[in-house]
């Protein structure tokens, strides 16, 4: 359960797992969670949650040196140009998308006779 809970906070969060870096990186982290390895260092001894936090931080900086190395760092992905929020209540937008959908219905009107 509590590695859904981490997969949650990453979708929430809105991790790119397009990047192969982020993929492998939360595919370490999970089975070492998961799978709860132990490591033992004198008295102190790591398991589950902390094996895999650890693994996540590890993982990554290596990955993503690996990968700025060689050249096939992905590129932040750009937000969508279709318009929101206030964008879509504008009088322009409502009346070119209103022009659209009349120059169609009548088209199909005309289509049908």
């Amino acid at each position: 359960m509590i590695g859904m809970l981490g997969v949650r906070i990453w979708v929430q969060n809105q991790v790119d797992f397009a990047d192969p870096v982020n993929l492998n990186t939360a595919a370490v982290a999970m089975v070492m969670a998961i799978a709860n390895y132990t490591l033992v260092v004198g008295d102190v001894k790591f398991e589950g949650i902390a094996m895999g936090s650890f693994g996540a931080i590890v993982m990554y900086h290596v990955m993503r040196a690996i990968s700025n190395l060689r050249g096939t760092k992905l590129e932040q992905a750009s937000p969508a140009s279709a318009p929101a929020g206030t964008e879509l209540h504008s009088e322009a937008y409502s009346k070119r998308h209103a022009d659209q959908e009349i120059r169609a219905a009548q088209g199909r009107s005309d289509a049908q006779n």
